[in-house]
């Protein structure tokens, strides 16, 4: 009688090994989203922060300074006869009134 009672008890095992895969899949999934919403807040506060003059890297690597604005669009000087117009999403770092060699990588 007792090998029967052991296959019995060992067939639920499954079950609670299921139970806990799905529970840290939901938890993870819950930190995953959450941190991913930090992160988009984050940059929207930067983008609205942005204002004529800032120093702003593109997600390519170009460094530029905003020149202006065409509704959701952002216009980058690069240079003195180059500026591209840029979505929001495209600015990866804002540098608020830092020095020309922070921005260009000078020690």
């Amino acid at each position: 009688m007792e090998p029967t009672t052991a296959a019995a008890t060992s067939g639920g095992g499954m079950g609670g090994i299921f139970f806990i895969m799905i529970a840290f899949l939901a938890i993870f999934m819950f930190l995953s989203t959450r941190s991913q919403k930090k992160r988009d807040n984050e940059q929207k506060k930067l983008i609205k922060s942005l204002v004529k003059g800032d120093k702003v890297v593109l997600l390519g690597g170009i460094v530029g300074t905003v020149s202006g604005f065409n509704g959701d669009i952002i216009e980058v000087k690069v240079s003195e006869t180059t500026k591209f117009s840029v979505l929001p999403h495209g600015i990866v770092t804002v540098y608020k009134d830092a020095p020309a060699a922070v921005v260009n990588g000078a020690k």
